[in-house]
């Protein structure tokens, strides 16, 4: 109903639409994106990470946001996927 009153809506929300900001991102990223998040939909994690150019790379979690069994083994794998996306060669 506002885009229809108003005409701008889809332009404005572009500029602050995560998905369309990390297609600008120039520098490699490691996202860690969750199959279950009650505080972010995994189809927008999903689709901010997939917007990402392609040297990035995807990390899966069961969860995120959330307490459940084998996070803390999931987490242990993540930090050891970050400590080897820092590193220097």
């Amino acid at each position: 109903e506002y885009q229809g009153e108003h005409g701008n809506v889809l332009e404005t929300l572009r500029f602050y639409d995560a998905a369309t900001a990390a297609s600008r991102i120039k520098v490699p990223m490691l996202t860690a994106v969750a199959l279950f998040d009650p505080s972010v939909a995994p189809p927008c994690q999903f689709a901010v990470a997939n917007a990402l150019p392609k040297f990035n790379e995807i990390f899966i979690l069961d969860a995120g946001h959330f307490d459940y069994p084998g996070s803390a083994e999931q987490e242990a794998v993540l930090r050891d996927k970050i400590g080897q996306f820092f590193r220097v060669p």
